[in-house]
């Protein structure tokens, strides 16, 4: 006779085998529900932490964007008073140019008057001798 038909032989020795069983099963259980809610701990922790982290990280972001908008913003506004600037610039170089171009016309106006004068008086000058 071997060992398994002893304890089936015998109902107390398989009634401690089974509440052996049972109790080790049982033991095993609640160790794995102690280590399933440690697990779920740590998990709940975990995403806890990674919210927090992503949340700092989102607010960085948000403040180097805003920093990079009111640069945005700074450049937009100094680039619009550059072409300010420039435009008059513009207005100021034709305005000169057109008086300098408008000077020369009286200048050769008057220097044509000069020329037809004396040839005038010459002209006059040879009749009257």
């Amino acid at each position: 006779m071997d060992q398994a038909d002893t304890i089936t032989q015998d109902p107390a020795a398989e009634l401690r085998l089974k509440s052996k069983v049972w109790l080790y099963a049982s033991a095993n259980s609640e160790q794995q529900k102690r280590k399933s809610k440690r697990m779920d701990g740590f998990k709940e922790n975990t995403l806890k932490s990674h919210v927090q982290l992503c949340e700092l990280r989102y607010k960085a972001l948000e403040e180097r964007l805003d920093n990079v908008e009111s640069k945005l913003a700074k450049l937009e506004t100094d680039v619009s008073a550059l072409k300010a600037q420039t435009q008059q610039g513009f207005s100021e170089i034709k305005l000169l140019l057109e008086r300098q171009n408008s000077s020369k016309q009286i200048q050769l106006i008057a220097t044509f008057g000069t020329i037809v004068t004396a040839i005038l008086a010459f002209v006059g000058y040879l009749i009257v001798k």
